[in-house]
């Protein structure tokens, strides 16, 4: 069987709906089957499924630990959604992707809320998001109490260093989630990984990069 080792050479951090441009661009530069994103979780490295029953398990415990908020969810809520409406269709299949941008916590809490043997019986389509820091500023909803920049991760000391939660982007903005939450081990542990060999073709291969090989 043949083993190929990857190197791990940048976490990209957000992409949003810039996603498929960086796709495009990797493409450009490593080739289409020489690059993939990854996640590291202390010694592992996880994919994106994996990576995703982690997050789930933060709004796992979110549940546990505020069974008020939920119940109240509950009550409101014949469904929820992140970015597009057309997120209920994902229902709880994180692989379904139909929007323009990633969309996890909307199907997480679908799961939560399966795995806890309950279920919405409320009538509104209720969105568990918030995207700047200037909507953490204002009124209290379920975007602040559900999202994934807000609710805090059960486990931070997984989370990688240094947190992308206290870097500024190329407009000298802060990231619109905070630390040792949700969305800061999602972000702060994604990876670019490439080829060893497409790197070392490209001159950009050097030893204390870090590697695994699958």
């Amino acid at each position: 069987m043949n083993m190929t080792e990857w190197v791990l050479v940048e976490r990209p951090g957000f992409s949003g709906k810039s996603k498929a441009k960086r796709h495009e661009l990797w493409n450009d530069i490593y080739g289409k089957d020489n690059w993939d994103r990854i996640w590291t979780y202390g010694d592992q490295i996880l994919d994106f499924l994996e990576i995703c029953e982690k997050y789930e398990g933060a709004y796992l415990e979110h549940a546990k630990k505020n069974p008020e908020i939920w119940k109240e969810l509950l009550e409101s809520a014949s469904d929820v959604y992140d970015n597009n409406i057309s997120n209920i269709n994902s229902k709880h299949d994180y692989t379904h992707q139909e929007s323009n941008s990633t969309h996890i916590q909307d199907i997480a809490v679908r799961n939560v809320v399966k795995a806890m043997g309950l279920e919405f019986k409320g009538e509104n389509l209720i969105r568990v998001r918030r995207h700047s820091r200037k909507d953490y500023r204002s009124k209290k909803d379920w975007g602040w109490y559900l999202s994934p920049g807000i609710v805090e991760y059960h486990e931070p000391k997984m989370i990688e260093e240094p947190s992308l939660a206290q870097q500024r982007n190329d407009s000298g903005e802060k990231a619109w989630w905070g630390i040792w939450t949700v969305e800061d081990m999602y972000q702060s542990n994604k990876w670019l990984a490439v080829t060893k060999q497409v790197l070392e073709s490209r001159g950009e291969y050097t030893p204390n990069m870090r590697s695994y090989t699958v």
